[in-house]
């Protein structure tokens, strides 16, 4: 048996530790019996141990504390990413059918670009999710822009081919929609809870004197927070799954989020929200070149000690999903065969951020797979091969089951890593609930 080296050990209230393990997520107080098991590994004599200590050993093993001695924690990672890459069992598909927008959002990185979707592009993308889902994947679409509510109709007849040709072929069909949430009315909503919709993700910006600066309309800028409040109600009313996004820089204090959670709580929105960074809309990386954007550790410093505030007020509790770690053997669809997204024009991109530059395409649903193959063909490649494994950093990194090496345009870009919050924030988020609940293992 050996050490994990996903370990993390933390000494909290002078006289107590605990231990987390980045691949199981597990964390529990410790005491004197761990220690004297973990510290002696190479000399462990299991026939002496007494119930007691079996029953710790028990513990350290099933939250993968410690592992047997030709376990490959790294290999085992390689592999789980290379099984997530090559997963032919889900086919997702990011459709962009408009890129115009009825806001004019000053971080938005697909500012100014137009475009709505053409009857021969729609035809191609019906093709194309009738031949994967006959090859029995299921389907994965997400609408995305632009501003998609703008392109409602299509979007509906759309949808109800994609839901005809699951059923037809026995495969399952799940969908989300990422909407600036203004263009919402009864009858899109009704009809939307047929579109088995799992998540619809609207952003609002701070409480409304901050968020109206921000995100008001293109043409009159007139504010919109209210608007888009009282459609957030209704969607919840009709037990739509809603993620409300924030996204945060500089003109953010403790007070300003805290009043916005108000509103939230006040709403029954309080458990639908989450914070994010905001980056600058000019960069060809998630980087902070605006003097109003955080840096990555001014966010991660930011984030940790609003969610534990939060904590403290009884509005979440850090050790649940809302801020809790989760494994990502593949932080992104971008380095998945079997993930595309698709804009107006029918250009086809590995990356999100990437459409509308025709040049980081990979091909073209409406062209001969052969056209401009080989520009095409490099921009699938060095993101299918992209990896956080060829560099030392992320190979020598504890953190790698939770990060993954985080966002690969970046690593491409870049030719390095990004570093998650959590490098920043793992040390307090571990003795923040530590301060709770937590046991010993076994």
């Amino acid at each position: 048996m050996k050490k994990s080296i996903f370990n993390i050990i933390r000494k909290i209230d002078g006289n107590k530790s605990v231990i987390f393990n980045s691949f199981s997520l597990a964390l529990a107080e410790v005491d004197k019996t761990f220690f004297k098991i973990y510290d002696n590994l190479d000399n462990l004599d299991l026939n002496k141990l007494n119930n007691e200590e079996k029953d710790t050993l028990e513990g350290m093993t099933n939250c993968q504390f410690i592992i047997d001695d030709d376990t490959d924690e790294i290999n085992n990672l390689k592999y789980l990413r290379l099984k997530s890459v090559a997963d032919d069992r889900i086919f997702g598909l990011i459709i962009f059918p408009t890129l115009s927008c009825n806001f004019d959002c000053y971080y938005c990185y697909e500012k100014n670009k137009k475009g709505t979707i053409s009857k021969e592009v729609q035809e191609k993308i019906i093709e194309l999710i009738k031949d994967r889902a006959e090859q029995k994947m299921d389907i994965q679409v997400v609408w995305f822009g632009g501003e998609p509510l703008l392109v409602y109709d299509i979007i509906s007849k759309l949808t109800q081919k994609f839901i005809d040709i699951c059923e037809k072929n026995k495969v399952k069909y799940g969908s989300s929609i990422i909407t600036n949430g203004y263009l919402f009315n009864d009858e899109m909503i009704s009809n939307m809870k047929k579109w088995n919709l799992q998540n619809i993700q609207v952003t609002l910006d701070g409480p409304p004197e901050l968020h109206n600066k921000r995100r008001f309309l293109k043409n009159t800028k007139e504010g919109t927070f209210d608007r888009i409040l009282a459609n957030l109600k209704k969607l919840k009313k009709q037990g739509l799954n809603i993620r409300i996004r924030v996204n945060t820089n500089k003109d953010y204090d403790m007070k300003t989020l805290l009043d916005l959670v108000k509103i939230l709580d006040e709403n029954g929105l309080i458990n639908d929200f989450y914070i994010s960074q905001e980056f600058d809309s000019n960069s060809s990386v998630k980087s902070c070149l605006n003097e109003n954007c955080m840096s990555n550790n001014e966010y991660a410093e930011f984030s940790f000690n609003f969610y534990k505030k939060l904590d403290e007020m009884g509005y979440l509790k850090l050790n649940k999903e809302s801020y809790y770690p989760s494994l990502r053997f593949n932080s992104c669809g971008a380095t998945r065969f079997n993930t595309l997204n698709i804009d107006p024009s029918g250009y086809l991109y590995k990356c999100c951020e990437e459409v509308g530059m025709h040049e980081r395409a990979i091909g073209n649903i409406l062209a001969d797979k052969t056209s401009d193959g080989n520009n095409y063909n490099n921009n699938n490649i060095k993101y299918l091969l992209w990896t956080p494994f060829d560099y030392k950093k992320c190979n020598e990194c504890n953190l790698i089951p939770i990060c993954a090496g985080n966002c690969p345009k970046y690593g491409i870009d870049e030719n390095e890593p990004q570093c998650i919050d959590w490098k920043q924030n793992i040390e307090g988020l571990i003795d923040a609930i530590a301060a709770s609940n937590l046991k010993k293992p076994g």
